[in-house]
């Protein structure tokens, strides 16, 4: 409990096992930016001294060329199926200000910084989203962003992952449009941008909730 552990895994069941799975131990995600190159994830281990490294096989393979990410003493290749009956821990009860999640921001205007999100944190935002999003009946979430997928599970909604873009952050449009009446999709979350996009494509009478919104801006 407590331990951080870096996961390099892109957006799919695979990352929200493993998300779970972390908590449920009571240990700390720690992530970096998707399109991050080797410099940023060394740096990444420097800043957050994690104790493990989650990865796809191609992330695995920066064990050979990074030594920070080599040193760590345990090494998991995210997807691998459990060999043999292993019992499985009881939930760690945590304390709600201990850190739940931990990211690194861009980078953009300097270093990159570790920001800390704590399980209250995280409770409190599901909260929030929970009163807005819940309709009272059973929905099938589509949603473009990481964040509001925990949130639909949370509800004990159904979820549809969007398939990967040409770049992370970047879903294409058309792909999405065909997601949601392949899946039979009830609500729909969005970029404004990407809503603007998606819309013209599902054309009239697609009976879909829509959610979208922004950072919020200060004065």
């Amino acid at each position: 409990p407590g331990d951080r552990v870096l996961v390099f895994v892109p957006v799919s069941i695979s990352l929200y096992v493993t998300l779970l799975a972390l908590w449920r131990l009571g240990a700390v995600p720690v992530f970096v930016d998707a399109w991050a190159d080797r410099d940023r994830l060394e740096l990444a281990v420097e800043q957050t001294a994690p104790r493990g490294f989650i990865g796809i096989p191609r992330a695995h393979l920066l064990r050979l060329k990074r030594p920070a990410i080599r040193r760590l003493p345990i090494h998991i290749l995210a997807g691998e199926p459990a060999r043999g009956a292993t019992p499985r821990p009881e939930p760690h009860w945590v304390d709600p200000d201990a850190g739940a999640l931990l990211t690194l921001t861009t980078g953009s205007t300097g270093p990159p910084k570790a920001v800390l999100r704590t399980h209250r944190h995280l409770r409190e935002q599901h909260r929030a989203l929970a009163r807005i999003l819940d309709s009272g009946g059973a929905e099938v979430v589509l949603p473009t962003l990481p964040m509001f997928a925990l949130a639909g599970m949370a509800s004990g909604h159904a979820v549809v992952l969007p398939p990967a873009g040409k770049r992370p952050g970047q879903p294409d449009p058309a792909a999405l449009a065909r997601l949601v009446a392949q899946e039979r999709v009830t609500t729909l979350i969005a970029s404004p941008a990407l809503l603007g996009e998606i819309l013209p494509l599902l054309g009239e009478g697609h009976g879909l909730r829509l959610f979208t919104g922004g950072a919020p801006v200060g004065p």
